[in-house]
């Protein structure tokens, strides 16, 4: 009687006393930033844990982050914390930027600088100083729209590597919806919530080990993921033919060509960028028959063969039915000389506004270059 009284009194305790918690980003289980424009994978490097995992994220002109992110209620949980291993040898500066619902610029955004020395930092932003770069409209953290992490650091190759990213604060932790289940023995932890109330974090491995070890037998296997569906649902965006379903602005010149076909699987289409600012366009303007209703697809994929030497910069904007600047959506990447398989992630795709872009209706899109080379690409799709 006496001892669960006791117990009762200490459980309630802790779940007053410790912070509450929500996680952001979920790397221990798995979880990808939705929207990245540069390079990044999971990996056994560098974990925040032992027998951990950590996002590999190599920095140049681009970022990490979610658009329309799960958990869009930040209140009360003012601490945005986590762990990062700064592989290079020298201090790195970044940012975190965030966007609430009334956020349409740089302007209405909030940003908060932090520096990543070399070797591990547990990076804690503090959320309540909280000032738009140029507004003072009160920020509305109960309507999170976007956030991601850039570098400031001039030139590019930085390699940082990611633990999970937290909120905390005080009060009741505000409930995200699940990330992926840990399988026993996989890298990773796992949460255990009691009665609705208190939140206990394990390492999924040690929690293993020890039930096999002694005091209540083996751990109980979990139930195997059903196997994933065999092929990969595929929208071809262009039909490589004549005549081509494509506009050159800016003077790049388009042609079919037969150059690479080894490594493109057959005829592409070669670009020769004259200036930096020429742009390849794809247009959906007025209907036609190309696809423009990108529903259910969280991938925009196709080849590129860079017959140049240097890397290329290029960015690729997508539209839907509203006009201007800030209601478009911009991805940027990279193509290193020969061939790239071009990979980019529109699952929550949005427009520079910070806004959900309208993927049933895409009415253009296009790429464009930071210099005059030649680029042979191939095979436009966007797949499930």
């Amino acid at each position: 009687m006496v001892l669960g009284l006791v117990l009762s009194v200490y459980m309630a305790a802790c779940s007053v006393a410790q912070p509450a918690k929500a996680v952001v980003l979920n790397v221990q289980n798995g979880e990808l930033p939705s929207d990245a424009s540069v390079p990044m994978a999971l990996t056994t490097e560098f974990p925040e844990k032992p027998d951990g995992v950590s996002l590999k994220v190599t920095f140049g002109e681009g970022a990490i982050g979610q658009y329309n992110p799960r958990l869009k209620d930040w209140t009360g949980l003012p601490n945005f914390r986590f762990f990062a291993h700064n592989a290079g040898d020298k201090p790195l500066e970044m940012y975190l930027a965030i966007r609430d619902k009334s956020t349409v610029d740089y302007g209405t955004r909030a940003d908060f600088p932090f520096t990543l020395q070399p070797g591990a930092n547990k990076v804690s932003i503090d959320l309540s100083r909280v000032k738009r770069n140029q507004s003072a409209t009160p920020f509305d953290f109960s309507t999170m729209a976007s956030w991601y992490i850039a570098k400031t650091s001039e030139g590019d190759g930085y390699i940082v590597y990611f633990g999970d990213i937290n909120l905390e604060g005080g009060g009741a932790a505000a409930e995200a919806p699940a990330a992926p289940a840990v399988t026993a023995g996989a890298p990773g932890g796992g949460t255990i919530v009691l009665e609705g109330r208190i939140r206990i974090e394990v390492d999924r491995v040690t929690f293993d080990k020890l039930m096999a070890a002694g005091g209540g037998g083996a751990a109980t296997p979990t139930t195997a993921p059903a196997p994933a569906p065999t092929g990969t649902q595929k929208l071809l965006l262009a039909n490589l033919a004549e005549p081509l379903p494509f506009e050159a602005v800016e003077g790049a010149v388009l042609t079919l060509s037969d150059d690479h076909a080894a490594e493109l699987g057959g005829k592409a289409l070669k670009v020769e960028f004259v200036k930096p600012e020429s742009v390849l366009s794809m247009g959906y303007w007025g209907g036609g028959e190309h696809p423009n209703n990108w529903t259910g697809y969280n991938a925009l994929r196709f080849e590129a063969f860079n017959a140049g030497d240097k890397v290329v910069n290029c960015y690729i904007a997508i539209r839907d039915q509203t006009p201007g600047y800030e209601a478009r959506g911009d991805m940027t990447f990279k193509l290193e000389p020969g061939l790239n398989k071009v990979d980019l992630p529109i699952s929550t795709i949005a427009t520079n506004a910070g806004k959900q872009l309208d993927k049933a209706h895409v009415t253009q899109w296009y790429i464009a270059v930071d210099q005059a080379t030649t680029v042979y690409f191939a095979s436009f799709r966007v797949e499930k």
